[in-house]
């Protein structure tokens, strides 16, 4: 029992940072943070982070080229003639379990966070493991944040 508390101590201090984020871009996600509201792109870091959790990619998509006719128009300053708008499509109105799971999901994401944060308090409270917890917490930060750069 005393070296499966040890090992559930170990992983879970260096796990902590990779399940706090995954955790809150998760919520992110489905609170729609990273889509465009009124027109105004979502905030860059919000992109970045999203995609990070989605595609593993720390550069955001690129968005399709606009349309040739609609491209040429925007540098000449002619109208474009040729590219009528794309119709508008709303998107359908969620229903009332849907939103509950959705908000049901949020709050998980939001226990998981507490709930790991309350993990490395306690791991903290143990002064005898105190610096290798310290280590393998900044080990669960730079070890996902070096695989971004390969």
């Amino acid at each position: 029992m005393k070296l499966a508390r040890r090992v559930h101590l170990l992983l879970g201090v260096f796990f902590a940072p990779t399940i706090m984020f995954f955790a809150a871009t998760g919520a992110m996600q489905i609170i729609g943070l990273q889509k465009s509201k009124d027109g105004k792109p979502a905030a860059s870091w919000i992109l970045h982070v999203v995609e990070v959790h989605k595609h593993q990619k720390w550069e955001p998509r690129k968005r399709p080229p606009a349309p040739p006719a609609a491209a040429a128009a925007a540098t000449s300053g002619a109208p474009a003639t040729a590219a009528p708008a794309p119709p508008a499509n709303p998107e359908p109105a969620l229903s009332i379990g849907t939103r509950l799971l959705e908000g049901f999901a949020v709050a998980m994401s939001a226990c998981l966070v507490a709930t790991t944060l309350l993990g490395l308090y306690m791991a903290w409270l143990l002064p005898r493991d105190r610096k290798l917890c310290v280590v393998l917490f900044g080990a669960g930060l730079l070890v996902p944040a070096g695989f971004l750069l390969f």
